[in-house]
């Protein structure tokens, strides 16, 4: 009997709470059929802050930052609503002409599903209240600033820090933007051996060196790109070659200098550790009198780079008095590898060669001691008629002394 009472309850006890369940829902939705509901901290956006800049305003102040908002009516409407789909709005640009305390009406936009003519709106304050002040906008330099270190035998041009941009922009409240002077970035890397490149955050500063908050600002960019070139280097000497001819060697000369004689030069470490010198090049002594100044390329290996920029160096020298010269008609010409098929006959009787050397070697020179020999073995089978050729000085028996300057020999060739 128990058991069969209890198969009849439980469903007669569901049915039961079913219908209770319909009776409290129409009760709830028919009978009483509106409800009231508080929506807090709806936040306050702005619309029109750029056309107020263009006026030459800015908000600067708002009470309240936040609205609520009582909403009454039909649950199922009202129970749609909630903070995400209700937004309140200010327009600036259609309220605000002047600067100053301003009391501004605000919108409410509701989503547009939802039917609101039979919810009454209820809201926490009428007008919001800011304070509008001066805008204006600027472009301001910015400065680099190194406070780390450089390795060793590495270096740093300070010209060459490289910004990009080098101007920003900063706009905001007019009594702000007018006190900043220039903008600064700082790279404090230590002991550097290499190109430091990367993003650097910007600080403002007043024209008495006081760093200013930038979050009160808008600045066109809070970092700036740099590059901050560093390069290995090393001072090496530049050298001449001295060559002996004219009767003269390096010890007859004096009074040498080479200026400069030592350039800072950069490049990698591998290159410039096998890097002892520079040779500018070489100076025939046979075609320098009593002395010598010019000027001579610097000419660098690949790879390397002058410190300075310097593209040449002077170089100037005086031949000691203890050499004589001594001029002489010389007749003995000789033509070398005439080719088989030509004929070659020389037309100067003579030509006159200045010899140079130590004087005693000159008092003993004797005209039969020198000759000169053209080599015709380079002649073009084109070449016709009198010519042109260089000749090469030989004095026998005498290795301390030479011929100055440089000669040539008239040639018939048939």
């Amino acid at each position: 009997m128990l058991n069969r009472m209890k198969k009849v309850s439980i469903p007669r006890l569901i049915l039961a709470v079913f219908i209770a369940s319909l009776l409290w829902f129409y009760v709830d939705v028919t009978v009483k059929p509106d409800t009231k509901v508080t929506i807090h901290g709806l936040e306050v956006s702005f619309r029109g802050e750029e056309a107020l800049n263009e006026k030459g305003l800015m908000l600067s102040e708002q009470m309240p930052a936040t609205v609520s908002l009582t909403l009454t009516g039909n649950r199922a409407v009202v129970s749609q609503l909630n903070r995400n789909n209700i937004s309140i709005e200010v327009n600036l640009d259609a309220q605000v002409q002047e600067a100053g305390r301003q009391k501004l009406e605000y919108t409410i936009t509701y989503p547009s599903s939802v039917n609101m003519s039979n919810v009454k709106v209820t809201r926490s304050v009428s007008s919001i209240e800011a304070v509008v002040v001066k805008h204006s906008m600027k472009t301001i330099r910015v400065e680099d600033k190194f406070s780390g270190s450089i390795a060793k035998n590495y270096f740093h041009n300070e010209d060459d820090f490289r910004l990009y941009p080098r101007e920003i922009t900063i706009q905001g409240e007019d009594s702000l933007v007018r006190v900043v002077d220039h903008a600064e970035v700082e790279l404090t890397e230590m002991n550097l051996d290499h190109t430091w490149e990367g993003d650097l955050p910007v600080k403002l500063y007043t024209i008495d060196g006081e760093v200013l908050n930038s979050a009160e600002l808008g600045v066109s960019t809070s970092t700036i790109h740099c590059i901050f070139p560093v390069s290995y280097y090393k001072d090496v000497h530049l050298t001449v070659d001295l060559v002996s001819g004219g009767g003269a060697t390096k010890e007859d000369v004096q009074d040498l200098t080479l200026t400069p004689n030592v350039i800072r030069v950069f490049g990698t470490e591998e290159v410039l550790d096998n890097l002892h010198n520079v040779g500018l090049g070489t100076v025939n002594l046979g075609e320098v009198v009593t002395s010598f100044e010019d000027t001579m390329p610097i000419v660098l290996p690949k790879g390397v780079t002058s410190a300075d920029e310097k593209t040449e160096a002077t170089l100037s020298f005086r031949m000691k008095n203890t050499l004589s010269t001594k001029k002489l008609a010389v007749k003995t010409i000789q033509l070398n590898h005439v080719p088989s098929n030509r004929m070659a006959n020389v037309l100067d009787e003579s030509v006159e060669v200045e010899i140079r050397g130590p004087t005693e070697s000159i008092k003993l020179l004797r005209d039969e001691y020198v000759s000169l020999t053209v080599d015709l073995s380079d002649v073009s089978s084109e070449t016709h008629g009198s010519v042109e050729l260089p000749a090469q000085v030989k004095v026998k028996g005498m290795s301390d002394v030479g011929a100055m300057g440089t000669y040539t020999v008239s040639v018939q060739l048939d």
